[in-house]
C-alpha cells in the first residue's frame, strides 16, 4: 500500500492481525515518511545510558577536582588544643631500615612540594615517624603522635556517625554516589601554634605540619566537623571523615551530585577519581553494602565468618563471635529477641571442639 505523510509517500507493508489495540507504524515507515529526525530513529536511550551520560558530563565539568596535589580548604585554621601543663616532648628520630630510605626521603621531599611540611631547624617537641607501605607500592608517612602530642592535649569532641543512623537519614535513594578526598584531613590548614607541635622528627631532619596530618588525637573530629558544615545544607548526603555517600532518587540523578561537588569546588577540596563511585545502584560504604532495598552486610567482610566450621559438636555462637555477635542487626533471632542471652559452652564442650 502507498502511505502519505505531509509532501512525502512511500510503499509500505500492511500487516491485519486478530488482535485488539491501535495501530502502529513501523520503524521502516517512520524512516520512510520522515516522522522523526533521523539521528533519534532506532536509537534506545536505557536509563544506564542516561546515567552514563549525566556522570560523564558531571566528570568533564568538575575534572579539576580530580587532578593530582592535595587541596586547600577555606575558612579559618585548626587549633590543637594543649592542656595547661603541657610539657613539650623531643623524640629522637628512628632508624629506617635502608631500603625505606629512598622511599621517605621522596615522599618528605613531595609533602614538602606540596605544602604539607616545611623543614625547621629546631622545635621543642618532635615526633618521629612510621612509614607504612601500600598494597599499591606507595609510601604513607604518618606521625607516631601518641607518644608525644596526644597524651598532652586536650582531645577535641565531636561524635562520628553511626552505620544506622547514616542508612535512616538517607531516606529514599535508588542511585547512590560515593566520593572519597585525596589526602583528606591534609585539606585543612594548622594554625601557628599547631605548626610548633606538629614536627616530624625524620632522617632529613625536622619538618612541621602546615597541615592537619593523620594520629592526631583531634584530627578525626576536627574532620567531621568541618564536612557536616559543608554539607549540611544538602539533603541526601552523608559523610564518615574522608568518604561522603550520596542517594537519589530514580528520576534526579545528577542534581545532588552537582551541588556536592560545587560545593567541594568553592571550598578547595580535591578527590580521588579512582576511588569514587557515580550513579550506581549498590554501593560498599563502611563495610556494608547499601541499594534501594535496604542495608546489607558486605559479603567479602562475612566470607570467614561464614565459611568457618571449627565447632562441630556445640553451636558455634556459643564458642566463637559468629555472624549473629558480630553482626547482630542482621540476625533473625536479634530482631525476634534482642535480649535473648546465649550460654556460655561448657568447659567438656570448649575441650570438645579444641578450644
Amino acid at each position: 500500500m502507498t502511505a502519505q505523510h505531509q509532501n512525502c509517500n512511500a510503499t509500505a507493508e500492511l500487516y491485519v492481525v486478530q488482535c485488539p489495540g491501535p495501530s502502529l507504524c513501523g520503524r521502516d515507515v517512520i524512516q520512510k515518511l520522515h516522522l522523526l529526525p533521523d539521528q533519534e530513529v532506532g536509537t534506545i536511550l536505557t536509563p544506564d545510558c542516561e546515567i552514563s551520560s549525566v556522570t560523564e558530563q558531571l566528570k568533564e565539568k568538575f575534572k579539576d577536582l580530580f587532578e593530582l596535589g592535595t587541596g586547600l580548604m577555606k575558612g579559618p585554621p585548626a587549633s590543637i588544643a594543649m592542656k595547661k601543663d603541657a610539657t613539650p616532648r623531643f623524640l629522637k628520630a628512628r632508624s629506617l631500615p635502608y631500603a625505606l630510605r629512598e622511599k621517605v626521603g621522596m615522599e618528605l621531599d613531595r609533602m614538602c612540594q606540596q605544602g604539607i611540611l616545611s623543614p625547621v631547624s629546631h622545635s621543642c617537641w618532635a615526633t618521629p615517624i612510621v612509614p607504612v607501605v601500600k598494597a599499591d607500592g606507595t609510601l604513607r608517612i604518618y606521625g607516631d603522635f601518641k607518644v608525644t602530642v596526644n597524651p598532652e592535649c586536650d582531645v577535641d569532641q565531636y561524635p562520628l556517625p553511626k552505620m544506622g543512623d547514616i542508612f535512616a537519614s538517607l531516606k529514599v535513594g535508588y542511585w547512590f554516589s560515593k566520593l572519597d578526598l585525596r589526602e583528606a584531613y591534609c585539606h585543612i590548614p594548622l594554625d601557628d601554634q599547631a605548626k610548633q607541635v606538629a614536627v616530624l622528627n625524620t632522617h632529613k631532619g625536622l619538618f612541621a605540619y602546615n597541615r592537619l596530618p593523620y594520629g592526631i588525637a583531634s584530627a578525626p573530629a576536627i574532620f567531621q566537623r568541618k564536612m557536616e558544615e559543608l554539607l549540611k545544607n544538602v539533603p541526601g548526603t552523608q559523610v564518615f571523615l574522608d568518604d561522603v555517600l550520596i542517594a537519589e532518587d530514580k528520576n534526579s540523578y545528577g542534581k545532588t551530585v552537582n551541588k556536592v561537588l560545587e560545593i567541594f569546588r568553592e571550598n578547595g577540596i580535591r578527590l580521588r577519581k579512582d576511588k569514587c563511585v557515580f550513579g550506581a545502584q549498590e554501593v560498599t560504604y563502611l563495610g556494608h553494602k547499601i541499594d534501594r532495598h535496604g542495608l546489607q552486610p558486605a559479603e567479602k567482610k562475612l566470607g570467614t565468618i561464614v565459611e568457618s566450621t571449627s565447632a562441630q559438636k556445640c553451636p558455634r555462637t556459643q564458642i566463637l563471635p559468629g555472624p549473629d555477635h558480630l553482626l547482630p542487626q542482621f540476625s533473625a533471632q536479634h530482631v525476634k529477641s534482642p535480649c535473648t542471652s546465649v550460654p556460655v559452652a561448657t568447659e567438656r564442650e570448649q575441650m570438645e571442639v579444641g578450644i
